[in-house]
């Protein structure tokens, strides 16, 4: 059985809400957009720091040889 089955199968009488759950829901998602309009970073990024931060692993250094031998 598929999991699109499975979830059919669970389903197929409807989904029953518990009393107040829309209210819930509600509140979740304004906390959720009250965080989302908050900017990340007071400026953006250049694509070193970016690089950096995206791939721990990698140095200062070999990002900046990276990218001159890209010729950026």
């Amino acid at each position: 059985m598929t999991a699109q089955e499975l979830h059919d199968l669970q389903f197929k009488d409807g989904v029953t809400f518990k009393p107040g759950s829309r209210h819930l829901l509600e509140n979740m998602l304004e906390e959720k957009s009250k965080k989302a309009k908050k900017p990340l970073h007071s400026r953006p990024l250049d694509p070193i720091d970016w690089a950096l931060q995206r791939y721990p692993g990698l140095t200062r250094e070999k990002a900046e040889a990276m990218a001159a031998m890209q010729g950026f």
